[in-house]
């Protein structure tokens, strides 16, 4: 199984808001790649405000390409337009990281 997580960190003074977006754009990642799943992950230690979309899929072939294929959708680029206008992510802040389950 390979992984995606990508990690942002949140507005702290919009929090509530930026949490919502964030289960909207999982539930609609999820609606739209039923090769992959993605969960959204909110830290409970270390930095309050951290956030994580965890996506799977079964090869890098499969993950790469439903990226490829929801990051270029009109209604994603939509959702990505309502964070930076709302002011939900703090800038700079979203990391990638992929992983191999190897156990």
């Amino acid at each position: 199984m390979i992984y995606r997580v990508r990690s942002t960190e949140v507005t702290c003074s919009k929090a509530n808001q930026a949490i919502a977006w964030a289960l909207k754009v999982t539930n609609w990642v999820n609606e739209q790649s039923p090769t992959t799943n993605s969960q959204l992950l909110r830290n409970i230690s270390g930095d309050p405000f951290g956030s994580h979309w965890v996506t799977s899929a079964e090869s890098l072939g499969e993950l790469d390409e439903a990226i490829a294929a929801v990051e270029v959708d009109p209604e994603y680029q939509a959702l990505i337009a309502e964070a930076r206008s709302g002011g939900y992510l703090v800038p700079g802040s979203v990391t990638d990281n992929f992983s191999l389950t190897v156990a």
